[in-house]
């Protein structure tokens, strides 16, 4: 038990210590990053370009979000990208026929139970999640393939078009939702007894158990 509240008390001295130089080593990253492509670009700084960011890049930041978390617990999960794939592929299927919110429904149900698989992999069954996430993610691939031939079944219908295109003002409405998850992440992580918890599992898994 001693050994156990010394390793948390380690991990929270070693998160503050270090917290603010992946944060400045990343924002300059980011700054460079935008103005070498800014300079290449003459475009790239327009209004409507910008626009256009906010609308397509909130559904990666959102996937980040959810990956962040399996990291900070010490894991890394190879699916989230085919789960994406999923997604998207349910919502082109179901929604022009059915409805958007019937699609969204069978997407957060597909979602949970791929999550359910991997859970069950590697915690049940004490698999590595390197191992059963790429498994699965192969799992998922190789099934669309298998159901769509490689041919992406059509547009997506104007109902969804209308979610992802709607902003206030200059800003994208995506991007607004991609905000709030950042936010409620970060209360998740730093307000919760679970953020402390996938903290610790992340330091030491033993330790956390505790």
């Amino acid at each position: 038990m001693e050994r156990a509240t010394t390793l948390l008390r380690d991990a929270r001295d070693l998160s503050r210590a270090s917290r603010g130089v992946p944060r400045r080593a990343v924002v300059a990253v980011g700054v460079i990053v935008v103005a070498a492509v800014a300079l290449s670009t003459p475009g790239f700084l327009t209004g409507d370009n910008l626009l256009n960011l906010s609308q397509v890049l909130p559904v990666l930041g959102l996937v980040t979000l959810g990956q962040m978390l399996v990291m900070v617990g010490g894991n890394l999960d190879f699916s989230v990208g085919a789960t994406a794939a999923l997604s998207f592929l349910l919502v082109a299927e179901i929604a022009p026929g059915h409805g958007v919110l019937l699609a969204l429904g069978v997407v957060l149900a597909s979602a949970l139970a791929i999550g359910a698989v991997n859970a069950a992999l590697v915690v049940g069954r004490g698999v590595t999640a390197f191992v059963a996430t790429l498994g699965t993610s192969i799992a998922i691939n190789g099934a669309m393939t298998a159901i769509t031939r490689g041919v992406f079944p059509g547009a997506l219908p104007d109902s969804v078009r209308r979610i992802s295109s709607w902003h206030v003002g200059p800003i994208s409405g995506s991007f607004l939702v991609l905000i709030l998850g950042w936010v409620l992440v970060l209360v998740l992580l730093r307000s919760t007894t679970f953020g402390r918890q996938l903290y610790a599992t992340g330091y030491s898994e033993k330790a956390a158990r505790y």
